[in-house]
């Protein structure tokens, strides 16, 4: 899917030509999930702490002045299987709002859990 890649040395995403959010390492509740993603992205105040406040800022980015937005998963990917394919079905949701948008929107995951991610993408048919 275009959009997502998978690296193991993340540091390799530093410029200040575009906006780079990192993700802790080893998330394992969705309200951490949750508060790293509007702490990292730096979203409103108003951002509601559920998957359709998520959806909606992962689709604005208003508040950031780069074009191109890259988020880093630093760590496992330890959410529950539920929570994880609902989280990696947003993100690829909001990667392809953003192929001909304002900003351009990338994630990228560990290599260790490409097959993972791969899983969930070909299971919700991306």
């Amino acid at each position: 899917m275009n959009g997502f890649r998978f690296s193991n040395t993340a540091d390799e995403y530093n410029s200040q030509d575009y906006f780079v959010a990192r993700m802790p390492a080893n998330l394992t509740t969705i309200d951490e999930l949750f508060l790293a993603l509007k702490t990292q992205l730096k979203f409103p105040e108003y951002f509601g702490f559920n998957w359709n406040a998520v959806t909606d800022c992962l689709r604005d980015f208003a508040w950031i002045e780069q074009r191109r937005i890259i988020l880093v998963h630093q760590g496992r990917l330890m959410l529950s299987e539920n929570e994880l394919s609902i989280y990696v079905d947003v993100l690829a949701e909001a990667v392809s709002d953003w192929e001909d948008g304002e900003h351009s929107f990338e994630v990228v995951f560990r290599g260790e859990d490409r097959e993972v991610v791969e899983n969930i993408l070909k299971f919700k048919g991306r």
